[in-house]
């Protein structure tokens, strides 16, 4: 069966028929399309038909995508949950180790975590609607909480 799609040594994106089996059978075969391979979902195109790279494009997609990335699988979002309450453990220890190391603007260091943190809860806990947007800032802010108070206890403070 010859194949319409650019295929080399068996790589390429793999066709699926829409309608069922390849046209075996005696069965007219239904039009082929084809998926990528990691099966991910394609960007939406604009009104004028127009799609591709792009900075804008991308921007304006990137909400719809993301939602759409953590729906398909369930570990995702405990995954990335995961991962940025690490990065902002880091972060947490990163910036009290630069500012601690000659005590320099210690109070302005202060007054910045503490508007940071204010800020994310108010946006956080007044959404009508928690996204994974949300959540992923939640959980920044508490990993930043969490790297301070460790880094408290190291002190011996």
């Amino acid at each position: 069966s010859s194949c319409s799609c650019s295929r080399v040594n068996g790589r390429g994106p793999r066709p699926a028929i829409a309608g069922g089996r390849s046209g075996r059978g005696g069965k007219k075969s239904s039009p082929l399309r084809l998926f990528a391979a990691s099966n991910e979902p394609e960007v939406p195109t604009t009104e004028d038909g127009a799609s591709g790279p792009g900075l804008i494009k991308a921007l304006l997609n990137a909400q719809p995508l993301a939602e759409r990335y953590f729906e398909r699988k369930w570990w995702r979002k405990p995954m990335w949950y995961f991962i940025i309450f690490g990065f902002a453990y880091f972060a947490a220890n990163t910036i009290s180790l630069s500012f601690g190391a000659k005590a320099v603007n210690d109070v302005v260091a202060s007054v910045l975590v503490v508007i940071f943190y204010e800020a994310s809860s108010r946006v956080v806990y007044k959404a009508k609607k928690r996204t994974v947007w949300h959540w992923l800032l939640h959980y920044f802010k508490l990993g930043t909480v969490v790297g301070f108070l460790m880094d408290s206890y190291k002190l011996g403070g």
